[in-house]
């Protein structure tokens, strides 16, 4: 099941649920609707996520707080919701989806970064907490999505140069399909070669946003 204010998934074995993840007021409700219509949950893949790139200054304070609670309180509202829920099972997986960001703070990136590293933050106590459940971050580098449309530069054609999203699926499939007993804690995942091409003006159109 996925949870998105828009779907781009067709499968079979897929339930779209169109909810809006940074609408916090109601949140809470409609993911307790959704955990009373769920048996059993074996993983819950947090990756809902908005990307701002510019100076702090730039920012508004409703911008502040929509990257923050999309990117952070958002995904420890999923975690409240369903926790219990895995606990009783004695078993399941967590996967967070941070960000490089979150260790190397980068320039103009400054309050997603730091969404991003609360994002990992939580994950590392959350890990204490849950001795039969396993939780992973993975923080991965350039992913060539369109997050960068609305950035002043944007990853080459070339594969040597970002991450694609296919990546980072086939990396939650075998650590869901790892033995138990196992995790990995915490994955960076990089580009083989970081490269980024400098955009021409009339390619801008504002603020970048993603996951």
């Amino acid at each position: 099941m996925g949870l998105s204010r828009t779907h781009a998934i067709e499968h079979e074995n897929y339930i779209a649920k169109k909810i809006d993840l940074a609408d916090l007021k109601f949140l809470p409700d409609q993911l307790r609707t959704i955990q009373a219509k769920l048996p059993e949950v074996d993983a819950l893949i947090c990756n809902a996520g908005v990307w701002h790139y510019g100076n702090f200054e730039e920012l508004s304070f409703d911008e502040m707080r929509h990257i923050i609670e999309l990117n952070f309180l958002s995904q420890i509202y999923l975690v409240k919701t369903f926790l219990p829920q895995m606990k009783a099972q004695k078993s399941g997986d967590i996967l967070f989806i941070g960000s490089e960001s979150a260790r190397s703070a980068p320039a103009k990136q400054s309050v997603y970064a730091a969404s991003k590293s609360a994002l990992a933050t939580f994950a590392k106590s959350l890990r204490s907490e849950c001795a039969d459940i396993r939780v992973t971050t993975i923080s991965p580098g350039a992913v060539k999505t369109d997050m960068f449309d609305a950035a002043p530069f944007s990853l080459s054609d070339n594969a040597m140069h970002s991450i694609l999203p296919e990546d980072i699926a086939e990396l939650i499939l075998y650590l869901l399909e790892g033995r138990l007993g196992t995790v990995l804690d915490e994955i960076h995942l990089s580009p083989q070669k970081h490269h980024v091409e400098k955009k021409h003006a009339d390619h801008l159109s504002g603020n970048a946003r993603g996951n």
